[in-house]
């Protein structure tokens, strides 16, 4: 009879099974972190939107905050430094005296920027 000094294991090396099962978790593993990337691409690349109609707002806002006087109704045109980008305005008189409502929206494609502003008129110096 044959005596080991240190016993054979159990164990001799990695199954084939065992192996295909740990690269099925990776697999899932990466997938996910591949979906994490992809979605916070596209929600940067809408942020990044946003904020240019945002800024183009408050240029309007701006715009506006400069008139002597508003017309009730609707306005609408394109932006001279961005002509794929719109702007329309609807603006109603309130019940306080020289007091307005402005609906600003700002848009470009399927993206859209709305603000609602109460102002008043510049008065004339």
């Amino acid at each position: 009879m044959a005596r080991y000094i240190n016993p054979p294991s159990p164990i001799r090396g990695v199954l084939l099974l065992e192996l295909a099962l740990s690269m099925l978790i990776i697999s899932v593993a990466l997938l996910g972190l591949m979906e994490g990337y992809r979605a916070s691409t596209e929600a940067n690349a809408r942020y990044d939107r946003m904020a240019d109609l945002q800024l183009l707002a408050d240029q309007k806002i701006a715009e506006l905050s400069q008139q002597a006087q508003f017309k009730t109704g609707q306005d609408e045109a394109v932006f001279q430094t961005k002509p794929d980008v719109s702007w329309q305005t609807v603006t109603a008189e309130t019940a306080a005296p020289n007091l307005y409502m402005i609906n600003l929206e700002v848009s470009k494609q399927s993206d859209n920027f709305r603000i609602s502003l109460f102002m008043r008129p510049k008065k004339a110096q």
